[in-house]
């Protein structure tokens, strides 16, 4: 990365020759002239510290005075920098007061306390107070004297100075100068020297005589560093930050290094490397500041640990030169804006000149670096925040923005357009501004001329402007085709990156007010570049203007995508115009989904007048994906009855799909939803019949070979792969799980239709007509296993409805007394029932017996007798069969029937025996606890503790606390 020759120091002279002699050697009302002059007036007195509040100047000499000055002229130049250089002349101050402290021992420190107006002078291992005003020793009595004080500092945490840190030769203090002095901790040390010290909040720097160590001041833990050597220089260290220190120490060659440490001591970044020892630093951030033995100020930049500038000072300055931090303010009376004041933070002086260190302010150090082109230099600065605690983080944060747009333009002029990208994401810049660098997307408003930035650059009328002029700078000597091509990258990229920027800020606040041009350039961007994200946008909300869009689109052939542009924007009968017809052919556009796409819309849609319209269309391409239609979940609410009116007049397939949908998956019970299913059945059944009736006498021709062996359904089961077969085996599913059809109204559906027997014979069997249905098996199909096969499914069944059929007696009567003009219902119930209550196993023995070829069928009548035995009575058996068949092929079925009898009977006999024994036991339990109870007596005066009514019933009872109630009374309270 290029580092741009940045010098963001420049020198001011506050004082060209300083009185350090005492009064009665020379007037100390002096004039301070421009003029500089190399006449010795100190020879033997040195500045030893320097303190500074405001416009005051405190200066500590080494024989023992405070001198105070005041500035008292602003540096006169209205514009402080012009053109990258600093402008600032010599500025004018006046010496104050002067003040002896002590008449050998030098000042070692000066701090004051503004809010007290105090001035804390260390010296002679003494802390002494002054009045800042006057320089007035304060009484002791209000504040005493410290003794055996090694070194103090402030706590840099604190920017009103109350708070000092005070080293002892055996202890270090924390006091509180809060109107007086108060103790606030204390800590003992092992310390051999305090020689330099620095604190900030509980941490304190401290240099002993060999090394660096990191003191709390709330624990009196002290976590050692590294050594420094005395023989280079006095130990140097400063805070950085609450969480960083910088301490200088030596190589052996006695090259100086600068070392970055957290308050646990571990480093925190690269160091810092001087050609020799310091002979004093200052820190303003981002900088450190050393002054070196050659008269050189060498400043580098912590971020990146990089030489920025060198200051040569001038000849003429005396040796010792020092460099101090402080806080100085230059105040321009004749301006109204406090930010034209100029904030000092170090100094330099000697023992004749004493210097300002102006820094340039960081922002206008960034603006240059971006003019010369040193942008990449100006990011690292930014995204290591270079503002810090200049400003609120307010102003801080547009500072930053503004900068990141400045850089992002700077960039994209260079045609690097990705990184310019990432730098208008970061300065959030007007996606406005952007659009209107292409002249195709250009938004006619005022917004479209050139907008100044704060650096007096200009945005180029247009994206084309700045590829031309970046081709003419830097590819002048290539040939016009490789020119174009060129440039028509470059536009490419640009675009790419207008893209990626109006994608980003649709995401973000920056978008607000301007969502509309936004999603609009979107959108001509995607059909230009043919980019399927184009259905992304127009697919969920967007802001794009309607007419302008559906133009473009129109013009491009984007006819699916029009479509969705209408249905963004609730335009559904538009939408829905438009795709019926690409999938009819009439527009073309190869994008387009399907007629699925078509279902989906009007499967979610809420508008039901929509799905009334264009279900029609759908069902006459497709009634499969039409009936999904009305089961979606949206349209749960449609009246069912209607839905299945309106499907079947002209769809039976959807008809019968969405029947389907009712009963198996909604479970309703409606009978005549069952019913219209079986019917739907019936006509696809009846369909086959029309056009492969030979096909049906196939299928009973190919069981007739097979029938010895499997039942007429049977056979049929194992054909599923027959297209025929298999809408028949659905049918008779249907037929034999519903328990809400109608089955007379399917039965006169195929009264005409005399090869669908097995389907008779399963309606026959829902309604109970098994006679039929058995008939129907031996006469027409010749299916006698299917017929006992019948027998075995249906019995069961038959017994449970003629269990349910029975009403009780009592329960009808009451009915009939409450219904008197009402035909008598135990009357309907019988006319309901069978005419003989036989089983179905006798009724197939009969039909058997009645059939001219019952001799020929007597191996199939003896298997039924001998599998069944249990189903039939000797008596009903011998007096159905023909007299001439001997009793012989009956042994089997008589000798199984009378053993089966035998344990019927001793079996019920045992159950008869074991609940006679357990009537007896229940019976003796009761009598025992009937001998411990009292007789319970009622008379004409016990009354129901319910009603209160007399106890005249022969039912009454009894609850657990020994009240008397009506029987009826308990029943009603407990229910």
């Amino acid at each position: 990365m290029l580092v741009p020759k940045n010098e963001p120091y420049t020198l001011i002279e506050l004082i060209d020759k300083i009185p350090l002699e005492k009064p009665g050697i020379r007037n100390p009302l002096f004039q301070i002239r421009s003029g500089s002059t190399n006449t010795q007036l100190n020879s033997n007195i040195q500045i030893e510290c320097i303190e500074t509040w405001d416009n005051n100047i405190y200066v500590g000499t080494s024989d023992g005075s405070i001198i105070n000055f005041m500035i008292n002229k602003y540096p006169q130049n209205e514009n402080k920098f012009i053109d990258g250089t600093f402008s600032y002349y010599k500025s004018e101050c006046h010496y104050v007061q002067r003040k002896t402290v002590s008449d050998k021992k030098p000042i070692n420190k000066i701090i004051i306390i503004p809010s007290e107006s105090i001035l804390l002078v260390l010296c002679d291992n003494s802390i002494v107070f002054l009045e800042s005003n006057s320089l007035n020793s304060i009484p002791p009595a209000k504040l005493s004297p410290i003794k055996n004080v090694l070194n103090v500092c402030t706590d840099e945490a604190v920017t009103s100075n109350l708070q000092i840190c005070i080293a002892k030769r055996y202890s270090i203090e924390y006091v509180n100068f809060d109107h007086g002095v108060h103790q606030l901790m204390e800590f003992p040390h092992n310390f051999s020297n305090i020689l330099k010290m620095k604190c900030y909040s509980n941490k304190v720097c401290i240099a002993d005589n060999d090394s660096y160590y990191i003191f709390d001041i709330t624990t009196g833990e002290s976590i050692p560093l590294f050594s420094h050597n005395q023989a280079y220089g006095k130990p140097l260290l400063n805070v950085l930050d609450k969480d960083e220190f910088m301490f200088v120490t030596s190589t052996a060659q006695g090259m100086g290094l600068g070392v970055f440490v957290s308050p646990k001591g571990d480093a925190t970044r690269g160091t810092l490397q001087w050609k020799y020892y310091p002979n004093s630093i200052a820190f303003q951030y981002p900088y450190v500041l050393a002054l070196m033995d050659d008269n050189a100020l060498a400043i580098h930049n912590i971020l990146d640990q990089k030489l920025i500038q060198n200051i040569y000072i001038p000849k003429d300055v005396q040796q010792p030169i020092r460099i101090a931090n402080v806080r100085l303010v230059f105040i321009d009376n004749d301006q109204q804006d406090d930010a034209k004041n100029l904030n000092i933070k170090v100094l330099l002086y000697s023992s004749n000149k004493l210097f300002a260190l102006t820094m340039k302010p960081i922002d206008f150090q960034l603006k240059e670096m971006m003019n010369g082109k040193y942008v990449n230099y100006a990011l690292f600065l930014l995204e290591h925040d270079i503002f810090k605690d200049e400003y609120y983080v307010e102003i801080k944060e547009a500072k930053l923005r503004q900068f990141y747009r400045n850089a992002g333009y700077v960039l994209m002029k260079e045609t690097l357009f990705d990184d310019a990208l990432e730098c208008f994401k970061k300065g959030s810049v007007s996606p406005i501004n952007l659009i209107n660098l292409f002249e195709e997307y250009r938004i006619p408003t005022p917004l479209t001329s050139p907008i100044k930035l704060e650096y007096n650059d200009i945005i180029p009328d247009s994206i084309n402007t700045l590829i031309t002029n970046h081709m003419n700078k830097n590819y002048k000597d290539i040939d016009e085709t490789t020119k174009i091509s060129f440039s028509q990258a470059f536009y490419e990229n640009a675009k790419n990156m207008l893209m990626k920027y109006l994608k980003f800020s649709r995401k973000n606040q920056i978008a607000s007010g301007k969502k509309q041009e936004i999603d609009t350039t979107l959108l001509k961007l995607y059909i230009e570049n043919n980019d399927k994200k184009l259905y992304d946008l127009i697919k969920k909300e967007n802001y794009c203007n309607i007419e302008e869009s559906i133009e473009i689109l129109k013009e491009k052939k984007k006819y699916y995508a029009m479509g969705l542009l209408y249905q963004s924007k609730g335009l559904f009968q538009k939408a829905l115009e438009i795709w019926l017809k690409i999938e009819s052919k009439q527009l073309k556009d190869t994008d387009f989904p399907g007629i699925q796409f078509i279902v989906d819309f009007l499967s979610n849609t809420e508008d039901k007048e929509l799905v009334w319209k264009y279900s029609k269309w759908v069902l006459n391409e497709n009634q499969k994906l039409g009936a999904k239609i009305f089961m979606s979940e949206k349209h749960k609410d449609l009246d069912q009855n209607n839905v299945v009116s309106y499907l079947e007049k002209k769809w039976n397939e959807a008809a019968l799909i969405y029947l389907e949908y009712l009963i198996y998956v909604i479970k309703t019970k409606d009978s005549s939803f069952h019913t219209n299913l079986g019917l739907s059945y019936i006509k696809s059944i009846i369909e086959y019949t029309k056009t492969s009736m030979d096909k049906f006498e196939q299928i009973d021709k190919d069981f007739n070979d097979v029938s010895e062996n499997l039942s007429y359904i049977s056979y049929l089961k194992s054909n599923k792969s027959n297209e025929i077969i298999n809408c028949r085996l659905k049918f008779l599913n249907f037929i034999q799980t519903s328990e809400y059809i109608n089955p007379s109204h399917l039965l006169k559906k195929l009264a005409k239709y005399e090869i669908l027997m097995i389907e008779k014979v399963y309606l026959y069997s829902k309604s109970f007509e098994h006679e039929k249905a058995l008939k129907i098996l031996l006469h027409q199909l010749n299916d006698y296993n299917g017929a006992e096969e019948y027998c075995h499914e249906n019995q069961k069944k038959c017994e449970k409805q003629k269990l349910a059929m029975k009403i009780s007696t009592s329960d009808i009567n009451e009915i009939n007394n409450q219904t008197k003009d009402s035909p008598n219902l135990s009357d309907l119930h019988l006319n309901s029932l069978p005419k003989k209550n036989e089983s179905l196993y006798l009724t197939l023995l009969r039909l058997y017996i009645k059939m001219e070829n019952r001799d020929l069928l007597a191996p199939k009548i003896i298997k039924l007798l001998n599998s069944s035995y249990q189903e039939f009575s000797i008596k009903e058996v011998l007096d159905i069969i023909p007299l001439h068949w001997s009793l012989n092929i009956l042994n089997s079925f008589l000798t199984r029937s009378i053993r089966n009898s035998i344990h019927i009977e001793q079996q019920t006999k045992i159950i008869k025996n074991i609940v006679k024994g357990e009537n007896t036991n229940v019976k003796m339990v009761l009598n025992k606890h009937l001998d411990k109870i009292p007789p319970l007596i009622i008379d004409n005066n016990t009354k129901c503790s319910l009603c209160d009514n007399e106890i005249l019933e022969e039912k009454f009872f009894k609850t657990s606390n020994g009240k008397i109630v009506h029987f009826n009374c308990y029943n009603k309270i407990n229910k």
